[in-house]
């Protein structure tokens, strides 16, 4: 009888350990968390030497920048001498801003 009891105690023990060591005999074997997001590096702007920054213009920013330079207006005398409609529908902003851009940009 005692031997009887000595195995199942030395079972409940084992059982015991292995409940309180559960969530680390799980995480070894499988992760709970998803793998963080692998960030790639933004790849440099493509500008000439003599591109001038049309930040300084009121209303372009970074992304405004960006549309921009993509569509090949580079310059203040670029973006001052482009035609208002096309240049809006090529970089998706609306008229009304491209105007104000191309009046400030002949300031410059």
């Amino acid at each position: 009888m005692k031997q009887i009891f000595r195995f199942f105690t030395f079972v409940g023990g084992i059982g015991a350990i292995a409940w309180l060591l559960r969530d680390r005999l799980v995480s070894v074997t499988t992760s709970r968390e998803p793998e963080p997001p692998q960030f790639v590096p933004e790849p440099p702007r493509k500008t000439s030497k003599a591109a001038d920054d049309l930040t300084e213009i009121n209303g372009i920013g970074p992304t405004y920048a960006d549309r921009l330079i993509a569509h090949g207006v580079t310059t203040f005398a670029e973006l001052a001498g482009s035609d208002v409609s096309s240049l809006s529908e090529a970089i998706s902003v609306p008229e009304s801003r491209v105007t104000t851009w191309i009046q400030e940009a002949g300031e410059h």
